[in-house]
């Protein structure tokens, strides 16, 4: 490439040229200002293009990777955590739990344990009154304890110390009205999409 055209400048600002047509237009822009304002406005179009694309809602599979990576993330800082601890027991205090948001505004997730062998989680969530979960299915069984406050899934309303297994191939949409703290145990493939 002697001298860059127009179609040089746009695969330029596409990053789509080898190295040697890459050197070829840097050397011919170097010298030439009409030609580095011309690269210039194709380098802003190609900004642009990213942000004139439709959105496209998340797929659920991709959101439960992303959530499955997050929660690997503060269980290898836990397990590093841990190994410093010359006991091997596992214990959660209540007070150094960290809760974290939801996806589902009023919702926190205190995370407690995930065995990555068995890709299992277990955790406490609180919800705030009026907070209504997504429908979930689940592939393997979940366990909730209801440990204050109500959970409503279908028509039936649970309360503290009730405890709900749902088995594999069931789903619901679990609800609360006034409010409340669930013991959860299910597979991280399980989560809520």
């Amino acid at each position: 490439m002697p001298h860059p055209d127009d179609e040089g400048l746009a695969l330029y600002a596409l990053e789509t040229l080898d190295a040697p047509d890459r050197q070829a237009v840097e050397a011919a822009i170097a010298d030439n200002p009409d030609l580095k304002a011309a690269l210039a406005a194709y380098q802003a179009a190609v900004g642009a293009i990213p942000y004139g694309a439709p959105s496209i809602e998340m797929s659920p599979k991709l959101r439960q990777r992303l959530l499955k990576w997050a929660f690997e993330q503060v269980i290898d800082a836990n397990a590093a955590t841990q190994a410093q601890a010359p006991n091997p027991t596992l214990v959660k205090r209540a007070a150094e739990l960290r809760w974290r948001p939801y996806q589902v505004p009023g919702v926190m997730i205190g995370m407690l344990h995930i065995d990555k062998a068995k890709q299992e989680s277990a955790y406490l969530m609180q919800a705030v009154a009026g907070v209504n979960l997504p429908v979930h299915y689940h592939t393997h069984e979940e366990e909730m304890l209801i440990l204050e406050g109500d959970l409503m899934i279908d028509d039936q309303v649970y309360s503290k110390g009730d405890y709900i297994r749902s088995l594999p191939g069931s789903r619901h949409s679990p609800r609360t009205k006034g409010g409340c703290l669930v013991f959860v145990r299910m597979l991280l493939d399980d989560s809520f999409a």
